[in-house]
């Protein structure tokens, strides 16, 4: 019997979604779609702009017409014109996204089930409670969704962490994690904590690791609970053959777990973004509009399940 994130994403592939997309919203990309051609023709004639300052600033200098070294002016003007241009891209390609999400991203969504874009509140001392990652001084939520699925309250951040470091006269950041942590409600009580991270070299002093006989998951991850006897009831062997197909099907995405404070948060690191629409493809293409909704079901595939492995009621 498929999980409703199987049939989800049946119907994202079939003339259900086909449906949704041309009867409700195909209007709202139509509008973005001119949007998006006359950001594209601004970019590129500033991409052309940058370049043909540059290159003229060198073939006048070439021809002696001027010289570049004796003048700091003209050295500042070589350095920063073609900054301020690509600087002035990157506001153009930001404001279509942020349009398109804001406009449309609830949309898709809701063909899920009952989400919607929230606010992106940084949850900094939560997610380091969590001791799901590595040291970080500064966490950054940049897109934030929550609802409902299957009757559980689901809470979906894509954030970044960074870890920031003093030198002489500077700081310099490193980036910790970047990627997905979503947070669903567990019925069980009294677990302690408990924390399945992929393998790293260094310890969690914080926590006693446990060990299991599964050579596979071991491979994989690292186990550090302040309850062992829970945390072996958690981790059965259908429990640890998923985790490492997890790790075996997408090694981009690196997924941790942890159960606290009657939640489940799972950690999923991946180079991506989640719940960005591309700029180059056109915002007609109903392509485009399935890989946001593709990603989230990913996600719902896991959440299914935690949520069949530990018996978890909404």
């Amino acid at each position: 019997m498929a999980n409703e994130s199987e049939k989800i994403e049946q119907d994202l592939y079939s003339s259900k979604f086909n449906s949704v997309f041309n009867d409700n919203v195909i209007a709202v990309f139509k509008k973005f779609e001119k949007s998006r051609i006359i950001y594209l023709i601004v970019s590129i004639i500033l991409a052309l702009l940058a370049i043909i300052f540059v290159a003229t600033m060198i073939y006048l200098n070439f021809i002696n017409y001027i010289n570049i070294m004796d003048s700091p002016t003209i050295i500042l003007a070589v350095l920063y014109v073609p900054i301020i241009l690509a600087i002035a891209i990157v506001i153009l390609v930001r404001t279509y996204k942020d349009c398109i999400k804001k406009e449309v991203l609830n949309q898709l969504i809701s063909f899920i089930g009952d989400f919607k874009i929230a606010d992106n509140k940084n949850d900094r001392e939560y997610i380091e409670k969590l001791k799901l990652f590595d040291k970080f001084d500064i966490s950054v939520c940049e897109n934030r969704i929550k609802g409902k699925y299957n009757s559980l309250d689901m809470d979906i951040q894509e954030i970044k962490l960074y870890d920031t470091t003093k030198q002489k006269n500077s700081f310099s950041e490193t980036l910790v994690f970047k990627g997905i942590l979503v947070k669903i409600p567990n019925n069980k009580e009294d677990m302690g904590r408990i924390i399945i991270k992929r393998k790293k070299n260094k310890n969690d002093k914080n926590h006693t690791e446990i060990f299991f006989e599964d050579y596979e998951f071991s491979q994989y991850y690292n186990v550090y609970t302040d309850n062992e006897p829970e945390a072996k009831s958690i981790i059965t062997d259908s429990f640890m053959n998923q985790m490492v197909k997890y790790a075996q099907q997408d090694k981009s995405r690196n997924i941790s777990v942890s159960f606290e404070n009657n939640n489940i948060n799972i950690a999923i690191a991946s180079p991506k973004e989640w719940f960005e629409v591309a700029f180059l493809k056109p915002a007609t293409n109903i392509a485009t509009y399935r890989e946001p909704v593709s990603k989230i079901i990913s996600i719902l595939k896991i959440v299914d399940f935690l949520k069949f492995e530990l018996n978890i009621d909404a």
